[in-house]
Protein backbone atom coordinates (compact mmCIF):
# COMPACT_ATOMS: atom_id res chain seq x y z
CA UNK A 1 0.00 0.00 0.00
CA UNK A 2 1.68 3.41 -1.05
CA UNK A 3 1.80 5.62 2.08
CA UNK A 4 0.50 8.57 -0.93
CA UNK A 5 -2.34 8.42 -2.95
CA UNK A 6 -2.22 10.73 -5.92
CA UNK A 7 -6.06 12.06 -7.65
CA UNK A 8 -7.04 14.92 -8.80
CA UNK A 9 -10.84 13.85 -7.80
CA UNK A 10 -13.08 11.13 -6.32
CA UNK A 11 -16.24 10.77 -7.81
CA UNK A 12 -20.05 9.16 -6.51
CA UNK A 13 -20.37 5.38 -8.11
CA UNK A 14 -23.08 7.41 -10.42
CA UNK A 15 -20.00 8.67 -12.22
CA UNK A 16 -20.19 12.42 -10.78
CA UNK A 17 -17.76 14.27 -8.56
CA UNK A 18 -17.95 14.04 -4.72
CA UNK A 19 -14.47 16.25 -3.88
CA UNK A 20 -11.85 17.69 -6.40
CA UNK A 21 -8.58 18.69 -5.80
CA UNK A 22 -6.83 21.65 -8.41
CA UNK A 23 -3.27 22.56 -8.86
CA UNK A 24 -3.47 25.04 -6.23
CA UNK A 25 -3.83 23.02 -3.35
CA UNK A 26 -7.68 23.08 -2.62
CA UNK A 27 -9.97 20.58 -1.50
CA UNK A 28 -13.48 21.43 -3.65
CA UNK A 29 -16.70 19.78 -2.48
CA UNK A 30 -19.00 19.04 -5.91
CA UNK A 31 -22.19 18.08 -4.31
CA UNK A 32 -24.08 18.09 -0.88
CA UNK A 33 -22.12 15.96 1.94
CA UNK A 34 -25.01 13.14 3.05
CA UNK A 35 -23.26 10.95 6.55
CA UNK A 36 -23.84 7.46 6.39
CA UNK A 37 -25.18 5.12 9.04
CA UNK A 38 -22.10 6.38 11.61
CA UNK A 39 -23.32 9.62 11.20
CA UNK A 40 -19.75 11.26 11.01
CA UNK A 41 -16.42 11.11 8.92
CA UNK A 42 -12.94 10.12 10.33
CA UNK A 43 -9.90 10.58 9.99
CA UNK A 44 -6.76 7.77 10.04
CA UNK A 45 -6.46 7.95 13.62
CA UNK A 46 -10.51 7.19 14.31
CA UNK A 47 -11.23 10.67 15.62
CA UNK A 48 -14.43 12.28 13.92
CA UNK A 49 -13.84 15.22 11.79
CA UNK A 50 -17.36 15.71 10.64
CA UNK A 51 -20.60 14.36 12.76
CA UNK A 52 -23.86 14.73 12.64
CA UNK A 53 -26.58 14.65 15.20
CA UNK A 54 -29.98 16.05 15.95
CA UNK A 55 -29.42 17.95 12.11
CA UNK A 56 -26.91 19.53 13.57
CA UNK A 57 -23.09 19.29 12.24
CA UNK A 58 -19.68 19.81 14.49
CA UNK A 59 -16.77 20.08 12.38
CA UNK A 60 -13.89 19.18 14.79
CA UNK A 61 -9.95 17.78 14.25
CA UNK A 62 -9.38 20.04 11.55
CA UNK A 63 -6.11 21.84 11.03
CA UNK A 64 -6.42 25.25 9.30
CA UNK A 65 -3.47 25.71 6.40
CA UNK A 66 -0.71 28.35 7.34
CA UNK A 67 -2.11 30.66 5.11
CA UNK A 68 -5.45 30.62 3.64
CA UNK A 69 -8.11 28.37 4.85
CA UNK A 70 -11.86 27.47 4.05
CA UNK A 71 -13.53 28.59 1.22
CA UNK A 72 -16.86 28.71 -0.88
CA UNK A 73 -17.24 27.99 -4.18
CA UNK A 74 -17.14 31.62 -5.29
CA UNK A 75 -13.61 32.09 -3.30
CA UNK A 76 -14.73 33.99 -0.29
CA UNK A 77 -13.16 32.77 3.15
CA UNK A 78 -15.04 30.81 5.52
CA UNK A 79 -12.93 29.92 7.77
CA UNK A 80 -9.38 31.25 8.34
CA UNK A 81 -6.59 31.34 10.90
CA UNK A 82 -4.11 33.82 12.11
CA UNK A 83 -1.65 33.23 15.15
CA UNK A 84 -3.95 30.15 16.63
CA UNK A 85 -7.19 32.76 16.15
CA UNK A 86 -9.83 30.96 13.79
CA UNK A 87 -12.07 33.88 12.72
CA UNK A 88 -15.69 33.27 10.62
CA UNK A 89 -15.91 34.90 7.37
CA UNK A 90 -17.78 37.94 6.83
CA UNK A 91 -20.13 35.83 4.36
CA UNK A 92 -20.92 33.21 7.16
CA UNK A 93 -24.34 33.58 8.31
CA UNK A 94 -25.01 31.78 11.17
CA UNK A 95 -28.13 29.47 11.99
CA UNK A 96 -28.81 31.52 15.27
CA UNK A 97 -27.94 34.79 16.36
CA UNK A 98 -24.29 34.98 18.52
CA UNK A 99 -25.29 37.55 20.75
CA UNK A 100 -28.08 36.97 23.67
CA UNK A 101 -27.13 32.84 23.21
CA UNK A 102 -26.94 32.37 27.04
CA UNK A 103 -29.77 31.74 28.54
CA UNK A 104 -28.73 32.47 32.05
CA UNK A 105 -28.48 36.11 33.38
CA UNK A 106 -25.46 37.18 35.69
CA UNK A 107 -23.67 34.07 34.76
CA UNK A 108 -20.25 35.92 35.32
CA UNK A 109 -21.41 37.07 38.47
CA UNK A 110 -20.82 40.44 38.01
CA UNK A 111 -24.27 42.06 39.78
CA UNK A 112 -25.00 41.88 43.47
CA UNK A 113 -27.55 44.26 43.84
CA UNK A 114 -28.77 42.75 47.20
CA UNK A 115 -25.44 42.15 49.07
CA UNK A 116 -22.08 40.14 48.57
CA UNK A 117 -22.70 37.27 50.82
CA UNK A 118 -25.97 35.35 52.57
CA UNK A 119 -26.68 33.03 54.55
CA UNK A 120 -30.21 33.11 54.50
CA UNK A 121 -32.21 30.96 51.58
CA UNK A 122 -33.36 31.83 48.26
CA UNK A 123 -31.94 35.22 47.14
CA UNK A 124 -29.64 37.45 49.05
CA UNK A 125 -26.63 38.30 47.20
CA UNK A 126 -25.80 37.33 43.27
CA UNK A 127 -28.22 38.82 41.13
CA UNK A 128 -31.02 36.28 39.28
CA UNK A 129 -29.56 33.27 41.57
CA UNK A 130 -31.20 32.04 44.08
CA UNK A 131 -28.93 30.03 46.96
CA UNK A 132 -31.60 27.49 48.82
CA UNK A 133 -30.62 25.23 51.57
CA UNK A 134 -32.57 23.41 54.48
CA UNK A 135 -31.37 21.43 57.42
CA UNK A 136 -27.78 22.07 56.26
CA UNK A 137 -26.37 25.44 56.28
CA UNK A 138 -24.26 27.78 53.80
CA UNK A 139 -22.95 31.06 53.09
CA UNK A 140 -22.50 32.09 49.46
CA UNK A 141 -20.40 34.86 48.59
CA UNK A 142 -18.77 37.11 46.24
CA UNK A 143 -15.15 36.17 45.64
CA UNK A 144 -12.38 38.10 43.46
CA UNK A 145 -10.62 36.17 40.89
CA UNK A 146 -6.77 37.56 41.24
CA UNK A 147 -5.76 40.43 38.22
CA UNK A 148 -4.35 38.59 35.45
CA UNK A 149 -5.03 35.30 36.49
CA UNK A 150 -5.69 32.64 33.69
CA UNK A 151 -6.57 29.40 35.37
CA UNK A 152 -10.25 30.63 34.13
CA UNK A 153 -10.33 32.33 30.69
CA UNK A 154 -12.14 35.57 29.14
CA UNK A 155 -10.51 38.06 32.45
CA UNK A 156 -13.53 37.24 34.88
CA UNK A 157 -13.89 39.99 37.62
CA UNK A 158 -15.64 38.02 40.41
CA UNK A 159 -17.03 34.38 41.18
CA UNK A 160 -19.53 32.66 43.99
CA UNK A 161 -18.29 30.54 46.46
CA UNK A 162 -20.21 28.09 48.62
CA UNK A 163 -19.51 26.76 52.35
CA UNK A 164 -21.53 24.51 53.33
CA UNK A 165 -21.97 22.70 56.34
CA UNK A 166 -24.26 19.56 56.36
CA UNK A 167 -26.93 17.79 58.17
CA UNK A 168 -28.14 14.46 57.33
CA UNK A 169 -31.19 14.65 55.31
CA UNK A 170 -30.14 18.60 54.10
CA UNK A 171 -29.72 20.21 50.62
CA UNK A 172 -28.09 22.96 49.49
CA UNK A 173 -28.18 24.03 46.07
CA UNK A 174 -28.38 27.10 43.88
CA UNK A 175 -30.37 27.53 41.15
CA UNK A 176 -31.47 30.35 38.43
CA UNK A 177 -35.61 30.34 36.82
CA UNK A 178 -35.63 30.79 33.26
CA UNK A 179 -38.57 33.05 31.93
CA UNK A 180 -41.16 31.42 30.40
CA UNK A 181 -40.81 27.41 30.62
CA UNK A 182 -40.70 27.31 26.59
CA UNK A 183 -37.35 28.40 27.06
CA UNK A 184 -35.48 25.42 24.96
CA UNK A 185 -38.30 23.32 25.07
CA UNK A 186 -37.87 20.21 22.60
CA UNK A 187 -33.75 21.50 21.61
CA UNK A 188 -30.72 20.37 22.70
CA UNK A 189 -28.67 23.16 24.88
CA UNK A 190 -25.43 22.84 26.40
CA UNK A 191 -24.47 23.34 30.06
CA UNK A 192 -20.96 24.67 30.46
CA UNK A 193 -19.34 26.54 33.85
CA UNK A 194 -15.82 26.38 35.52
CA UNK A 195 -16.20 25.22 39.00
CA UNK A 196 -13.46 23.77 41.82
CA UNK A 197 -13.85 22.67 45.38
CA UNK A 198 -11.45 22.47 48.70
CA UNK A 199 -10.75 18.60 47.71
CA UNK A 200 -11.72 16.01 45.25
CA UNK A 201 -16.29 16.35 45.20
CA UNK A 202 -18.80 15.41 43.19
CA UNK A 203 -22.01 17.74 42.36
CA UNK A 204 -24.80 17.11 40.43
CA UNK A 205 -26.50 19.69 37.54
CA UNK A 206 -30.18 19.00 36.59
CA UNK A 207 -32.76 21.07 34.71
CA UNK A 208 -36.47 21.06 35.57
CA UNK A 209 -39.47 22.61 33.97
CA UNK A 210 -41.92 24.68 36.27
CA UNK A 211 -45.19 25.18 35.02
CA UNK A 212 -46.42 28.55 37.20
CA UNK A 213 -49.92 28.94 39.14
CA UNK A 214 -53.51 29.60 38.94
CA UNK A 215 -55.57 27.90 36.80
CA UNK A 216 -54.98 24.24 36.68
CA UNK A 217 -50.93 24.05 35.16
CA UNK A 218 -49.24 21.30 34.49
CA UNK A 219 -46.94 19.57 37.41
CA UNK A 220 -43.60 20.55 37.34
CA UNK A 221 -41.34 18.06 35.25
CA UNK A 222 -37.91 17.64 37.17
CA UNK A 223 -34.94 15.25 36.68
CA UNK A 224 -33.77 15.88 33.26
CA UNK A 225 -30.39 15.87 32.35
CA UNK A 226 -29.09 15.06 35.39
CA UNK A 227 -25.32 14.95 35.44
CA UNK A 228 -22.59 14.49 37.91
CA UNK A 229 -19.52 16.53 38.14
CA UNK A 230 -16.12 15.63 39.58
CA UNK A 231 -14.21 18.89 40.47
CA UNK A 232 -10.66 18.93 41.93
CA UNK A 233 -8.60 21.78 43.75
CA UNK A 234 -8.24 23.56 40.40
CA UNK A 235 -10.26 25.28 38.13
CA UNK A 236 -12.32 23.38 35.70
CA UNK A 237 -14.63 23.62 32.68
CA UNK A 238 -17.49 21.32 33.26
CA UNK A 239 -20.36 20.68 30.26
CA UNK A 240 -23.38 19.08 30.01
CA UNK A 241 -25.21 18.50 27.03
CA UNK A 242 -28.84 17.90 27.80
CA UNK A 243 -32.51 17.22 25.93
CA UNK A 244 -34.63 19.54 26.78
CA UNK A 245 -38.80 17.84 26.98
CA UNK A 246 -41.12 19.31 24.32
CA UNK A 247 -44.01 20.76 26.88
CA UNK A 248 -46.45 17.53 26.59
CA UNK A 249 -47.25 14.57 28.49
CA UNK A 250 -44.74 12.48 26.75
CA UNK A 251 -41.66 14.92 26.41
CA UNK A 252 -41.75 14.08 22.91
CA UNK A 253 -43.49 15.80 20.07
CA UNK A 254 -46.98 14.95 18.98
CA UNK A 255 -48.44 14.33 22.35
CA UNK A 256 -50.83 16.34 24.13
CA UNK A 257 -49.78 19.86 25.02
CA UNK A 258 -49.13 20.69 28.75
CA UNK A 259 -50.92 23.58 31.08
CA UNK A 260 -49.30 26.53 32.02
CA UNK A 261 -50.60 28.68 34.77
CA UNK A 262 -52.37 32.33 34.65
CA UNK A 263 -49.32 33.65 37.34
CA UNK A 264 -46.68 34.23 34.57
CA UNK A 265 -44.56 32.41 36.42
CA UNK A 266 -43.44 29.50 34.55
CA UNK A 267 -39.62 29.09 33.96
CA UNK A 268 -37.21 26.49 32.80
CA UNK A 269 -34.59 25.81 35.74
CA UNK A 270 -31.26 25.41 36.03
CA UNK A 271 -29.97 23.74 39.18
CA UNK A 272 -26.38 23.16 40.96
CA UNK A 273 -26.60 20.52 43.72
CA UNK A 274 -23.77 20.49 46.33
CA UNK A 275 -25.44 18.50 49.10
CA UNK A 276 -28.09 16.11 48.86
CA UNK A 277 -29.84 13.72 51.22
CA UNK A 278 -31.13 10.74 50.21
CA UNK A 279 -34.76 12.12 49.71
CA UNK A 280 -33.38 13.97 46.39
CA UNK A 281 -31.16 11.25 44.69
CA UNK A 282 -33.15 10.71 41.65
CA UNK A 283 -32.55 14.56 40.99
CA UNK A 284 -28.43 14.19 42.04
CA UNK A 285 -27.78 10.70 41.16
CA UNK A 286 -27.55 9.54 45.27
CA UNK A 287 -24.98 12.71 45.35
CA UNK A 288 -25.46 12.25 48.94
CA UNK A 289 -24.48 14.81 51.84
CA UNK A 290 -21.38 16.43 52.05
CA UNK A 291 -19.66 19.81 53.71
CA UNK A 292 -16.95 21.36 51.93
CA UNK A 293 -15.94 24.65 49.90
CA UNK A 294 -17.63 25.36 46.61
CA UNK A 295 -16.66 27.75 43.51
CA UNK A 296 -18.72 28.65 40.12
CA UNK A 297 -17.59 30.84 37.61
CA UNK A 298 -18.53 31.65 34.23
CA UNK A 299 -22.06 29.93 34.07
CA UNK A 300 -23.79 29.62 30.08
CA UNK A 301 -27.10 27.73 29.15
CA UNK A 302 -27.18 27.86 25.00
CA UNK A 303 -29.21 26.02 22.21
CA UNK A 304 -26.94 23.00 20.61
CA UNK A 305 -24.89 20.36 21.55
CA UNK A 306 -21.33 22.60 21.54
CA UNK A 307 -20.22 25.00 24.53
CA UNK A 308 -19.02 27.82 22.75
CA UNK A 309 -16.83 30.24 24.40
CA UNK A 310 -18.42 32.48 27.37
CA UNK A 311 -20.53 34.76 26.02
CA UNK A 312 -19.06 38.56 27.44
CA UNK A 313 -22.43 41.30 27.59
CA UNK A 314 -21.85 45.12 28.24
CA UNK A 315 -22.35 45.15 32.34
CA UNK A 316 -24.64 47.82 32.01
CA UNK A 317 -26.90 45.48 29.58
CA UNK A 318 -26.42 42.79 31.98
CA UNK A 319 -27.66 44.76 35.11
CA UNK A 320 -30.83 45.89 32.83
CA UNK A 321 -31.48 42.32 32.46
CA UNK A 322 -30.83 41.91 36.24
CA UNK A 323 -33.50 44.66 36.93
CA UNK A 324 -36.03 42.87 35.25
CA UNK A 325 -36.70 41.08 38.19
CA UNK A 326 -35.45 43.19 41.29
CA UNK A 327 -34.42 47.18 41.60
CA UNK A 328 -33.26 48.96 44.40
CA UNK A 329 -34.14 52.66 44.09
CA UNK A 330 -32.87 55.72 46.37
CA UNK A 331 -34.26 58.78 47.43
CA UNK A 332 -32.10 62.18 47.56
CA UNK A 333 -34.54 65.13 47.20
CA UNK A 334 -37.51 66.05 45.56
CA UNK A 335 -40.99 67.71 46.78
CA UNK A 336 -43.82 66.06 49.04
CA UNK A 337 -46.97 65.58 46.92
CA UNK A 338 -50.26 65.76 49.10
CA UNK A 339 -52.46 63.56 48.75
CA UNK A 340 -55.34 62.98 51.74
CA UNK A 341 -56.86 59.73 50.95
CA UNK A 342 -54.07 57.92 49.75
CA UNK A 343 -52.83 54.10 50.97
CA UNK A 344 -56.06 54.61 53.61
CA UNK A 345 -54.59 56.94 56.09
CA UNK A 346 -56.21 57.59 58.65
CA UNK A 347 -55.57 62.00 58.32
CA UNK A 348 -54.19 64.30 56.28
CA UNK A 349 -50.33 63.37 57.29
CA UNK A 350 -49.17 61.30 54.62
CA UNK A 351 -46.95 63.35 51.67
CA UNK A 352 -46.22 61.24 48.79
CA UNK A 353 -42.84 61.25 48.23
CA UNK A 354 -42.21 60.70 45.01
CA UNK A 355 -43.72 58.40 42.11
CA UNK A 356 -40.57 56.74 40.47
CA UNK A 357 -40.64 55.09 37.06
CA UNK A 358 -38.26 51.41 36.81
CA UNK A 359 -35.08 51.82 34.66
CA UNK A 360 -36.93 48.73 32.49
CA UNK A 361 -40.07 47.61 32.90
CA UNK A 362 -39.86 44.76 35.76
CA UNK A 363 -41.30 41.32 35.06
CA UNK A 364 -44.53 41.92 36.91
CA UNK A 365 -45.66 44.34 39.38
CA UNK A 366 -43.16 43.94 41.77
CA UNK A 367 -43.59 43.40 45.53
CA UNK A 368 -42.58 46.98 47.43
CA UNK A 369 -40.29 47.32 50.19
CA UNK A 370 -39.02 50.28 52.08
CA UNK A 371 -36.06 51.36 54.96
CA UNK A 372 -34.70 54.21 56.01
CA UNK A 373 -36.20 57.71 56.63
CA UNK A 374 -36.16 61.64 55.33
CA UNK A 375 -35.49 64.71 56.27
CA UNK A 376 -38.86 66.82 55.77
CA UNK A 377 -38.56 70.58 55.24
CA UNK A 378 -41.47 73.09 55.24
CA UNK A 379 -41.39 76.68 53.45
CA UNK A 380 -40.53 78.07 56.79
CA UNK A 381 -37.76 76.36 56.60
CA UNK A 382 -38.15 74.15 59.71
CA UNK A 383 -37.32 70.34 59.28
CA UNK A 384 -38.07 67.22 61.19
CA UNK A 385 -34.93 64.63 61.21
CA UNK A 386 -36.01 61.15 61.13
CA UNK A 387 -39.46 61.15 59.17
CA UNK A 388 -39.93 57.19 58.48
CA UNK A 389 -40.29 55.72 55.15
CA UNK A 390 -43.58 53.64 55.97
CA UNK A 391 -43.71 52.21 52.29
CA UNK A 392 -44.31 51.59 48.98
CA UNK A 393 -46.79 50.44 46.33
CA UNK A 394 -46.80 49.84 42.36
CA UNK A 395 -49.81 49.13 40.39
CA UNK A 396 -47.91 48.15 37.45
CA UNK A 397 -44.87 47.10 36.64
CA UNK A 398 -43.72 50.46 35.50
CA UNK A 399 -43.50 52.75 38.05
CA UNK A 400 -43.45 52.64 42.22
CA UNK A 401 -44.49 55.39 44.41
CA UNK A 402 -42.54 56.07 47.61
CA UNK A 403 -44.72 57.48 50.88
CA UNK A 404 -44.27 58.28 54.75
CA UNK A 405 -45.33 60.20 57.59
CA UNK A 406 -44.48 63.63 58.71
CA UNK A 407 -45.15 62.39 62.67
CA UNK A 408 -47.71 65.26 62.91
CA UNK A 409 -45.05 68.26 62.95
CA UNK A 410 -46.54 69.30 59.72
CA UNK A 411 -49.93 68.64 59.85
CA UNK A 412 -50.80 72.78 58.91
CA UNK A 413 -48.64 72.56 56.04
CA UNK A 414 -50.39 69.84 54.90
CA UNK A 415 -54.45 70.87 55.65
CA UNK A 416 -53.34 74.13 53.75
CA UNK A 417 -51.83 71.88 50.96
CA UNK A 418 -48.49 73.86 51.56
CA UNK A 419 -45.46 72.79 49.69
CA UNK A 420 -42.93 70.13 51.59
CA UNK A 421 -39.26 69.40 50.59
CA UNK A 422 -37.60 66.21 50.93
CA UNK A 423 -33.89 64.95 51.24
CA UNK A 424 -31.66 62.54 52.87
CA UNK A 425 -29.61 64.44 54.92
CA UNK A 426 -28.75 63.09 58.16
CA UNK A 427 -27.61 59.15 56.70
CA UNK A 428 -31.24 58.28 56.75
CA UNK A 429 -30.76 55.98 53.45
CA UNK A 430 -34.12 56.21 52.37
CA UNK A 431 -34.20 53.58 49.72
CA UNK A 432 -37.18 51.32 48.25
CA UNK A 433 -36.84 47.67 46.82
CA UNK A 434 -38.81 46.48 43.93
CA UNK A 435 -38.93 42.23 43.47
CA UNK A 436 -40.30 40.58 40.80
CA UNK A 437 -38.37 37.60 40.68
CA UNK A 438 -39.26 34.23 39.80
Amino acid sequence: MPSQLDVDKIRHTNGTDALTFDTSGNTNLQKDLKFGSTAAIKNSAGNNILSESGGNVTLENVRLPASGGISDSSGNALLTESSGAVSLGSTVVPSSSMMFRNKIINGNFDIWQRGTSQTSTTYGSADRWALDHATSSKTGSQQAFALAQTDVPGNPKYYLRHVITSSSGGYVYLQQGIEDVRTLSGKTATLSFWAKADSNKNIATEFFQYFGSGGSPSSQVDTVGVTTHSLTTSWQKFTSTVAIPHLTDTGLAGGTPKTIGTSGTDHLGVVFWFDAGSSFNARTNSLGNQSGTFDIAQVQLEEGPVATPFEQRPIGMELSLCQRYYYIGRLHYGLCHVCPTIFNQSSNDTPIFESFPFPVDMRATPTMTVSGSVFITAQAGVYAAGNTLLGASASNNQRATVYGTDNGNFRDYLDSNRALAYDNRGGGNPTFYANAEL
